[in-house]
């Protein structure tokens, strides 16, 4: 008979590997870098929580940035942090602009402000596979990769979206970005400015 962990796909061996590793969470979710090469945050989880507050999810007001923008190379490529499913390729308008979501064992995953998608929809792909490249971002040469998660079970009218944090999921073996901060952590001076608002249009779906 085969372990709740089996069942659930977890290639992993969880049990017989050193907590100290840094490798496993505690769920069995662990998550390459959505991203080739470095990178920088310019937003974290839940930052700006008074411009997002403007903002509805289905209604309910957000309490803050629903993910971590990555600042990129435009083009850089985006990359699948974990076995999926290819299960959306919209447009947002107004917020997120094009986008693709990826189904998992554990959730699923949104990569938004894409230049080009790479893949179709209902294609299965494997982790680290090349799904987009990100746009440029207004007149700059650099791009802003938006990356959220929703792990099940989640409630989509939580005022987050139903996301969580990407960061505690995310393994890097080696340090791939800054975070645009100063040691106290506050945001530090000429930093950018909060991703677009999500305009909510009841006539349209929500990633």
């Amino acid at each position: 008979m085969s372990s709740q962990y089996e069942s659930a796909g977890i290639r992993q061996n969880f049990f017989n590997t050193s907590i100290d590793t840094g490798k496993y969470e505690p769920e069995g979710i662990y998550l390459s870098p959505p991203f080739t090469g470095n990178a920088r945050i310019i937003q974290r989880w839940g930052d700006n929580p008074d411009h997002y507050a403007k903002v509805t999810y289905h209604g309910v007001p957000l309490k803050g940035y629903i993910g971590v923008g990555f600042e990129l190379k435009a083009g850089a490529k985006i990359i699948a942090p974990s076995d999926g499913r290819v299960v959306e390729i919209s447009y947002d308008f107004g917020g997120l602009g094009k986008y693709i979501k990826l189904e998992h064992w554990w959730g699923e995953s949104i990569y938004a402000n894409l230049r080009t998608t790479l893949v179709e929809t209902g294609q299965r792909v494997a982790r680290n596979h090349v799904i987009a490249t990100v746009a440029p971002f207004g007149s700059s040469s650099n791009g802003r990769l938006h990356f959220g998660l929703r792990i099940k079970p989640y409630d989509r009218l939580d005022g987050w979206g139903g996301f969580t944090n990407p960061l505690p999921f995310l393994y890097m073996d080696v340090l791939r970005f800054i975070e645009n901060r100063d040691a106290l952590g506050q945001i530090q001076e000429g930093s950018a400015n909060p991703l677009p608002l999500f305009i909510e249009d009841m006539t349209m779906r929500r990633p």
